[in-house]
């Protein structure tokens, strides 16, 4: 592979204190919980953390370890985004035969047309809003895995696409996910009672129907399934959340650096 402007300056930004700080810090957090928790979504994190590495090897050594990276990345991006479009068809399914099934039952239940309405309508508003969001992330990410292979490959890129995006929703989820973290520690216990409530809504919701005891199977899925065991988060969930979202952000930073230089020396040109 030729050098070039682009990936002379991807060099010099990879090898960055920033990122070298920001990549370890998420490698070592990610690669905690894959070990901790092993599960598909665990195995899944070992695509960017290999990306990440791949980047700072090539920085130092090869720099045909940069197209390595990208590759890495987006495989990463195509798995999640299939994933995340199954769950989602699953949750509108799960919504909209909630919603059928409440009708069905609203003057066995209680529950009015109106109050059902606006249930069901919050329910689709939150699904849609999450995939409008989600639509923007991965956009906004693959712009940015496209703008860098090509630059690498030596095609003019004016600018990196899609980086400002990335970068906006990709620190918003992490101070998120951080929040949310701490939120469910510090209010654990308040928590665990509206899961409890719920799910004992859920049972009585099912009891109403006029087959469920017509069902000794069904009887016996939910009676175990409807019991909630009380989570109990340690503080280090909430450390480890902060450290990887803190990782992440760094090396956020580094990329807008880089995207920014990049531009200016365009600009000089």
């Amino acid at each position: 592979m030729q050098t070039n402007g682009f990936t002379e300056l991807l060099r010099k930004y990879a090898a960055h204190p920033l990122f070298l700080a920001g990549g370890i810090l998420y490698s070592v957090i990610a690669l905690f919980g894959a070990i901790s928790g092993y599960s598909p979504s665990a195995l899944l994190a070992a695509l960017p953390i290999a990306g990440i590495w791949a980047f700072l090897i090539a920085a130092k050594k090869n720099q045909s370890y940069f197209l390595t990276g990208l590759t890495l990345f987006k495989v990463n991006t195509i798995i999640t985004l299939v994933l995340f479009c199954i769950g989602m068809t699953f949750a509108i399914i799960g919504v909209t035969a909630f919603f059928v099934i409440a009708v069905t039952l609203r003057d066995t239940l209680g529950i009015t047309s109106a109050e059902l309405a606006v249930t069901f309508f919050v329910l689709i508003s939150a699904v849609a809003l999450l995939i409008v969001a989600v639509a923007f992330y991965f956009a906004a990410l693959l712009n940015v895995i496209k703008s860098i292979r090509a630059g690498i490959l030596g095609k003019d890129v004016a600018r990196i696409k899609g980086v400002t995006p990335f970068f906006v929703t990709s620190v918003l989820a992490s101070v998120s996910n951080a929040f949310l973290t701490l939120l469910a520690y510090v209010k654990q216990e308040q928590l665990n009672a509206i899961a409890s409530e719920v799910l004992d809504t859920i049972r009585e919701f099912f009891e109403a129907m006029p087959s469920y005891a017509d069902s000794p199977e069904m009887v016996e899925v939910f009676e175990q399934s409807l019991v909630y065991e009380p989570s109990n988060m340690h503080i280090f969930s909430v450390i480890l959340a902060v450290l990887s979202g803190g990782g992440i952000v760094l090396m956020l930073v580094t990329l807008r650096r880089f995207a920014r230089e990049w531009v200016r020396q365009r600009t000089e040109i």
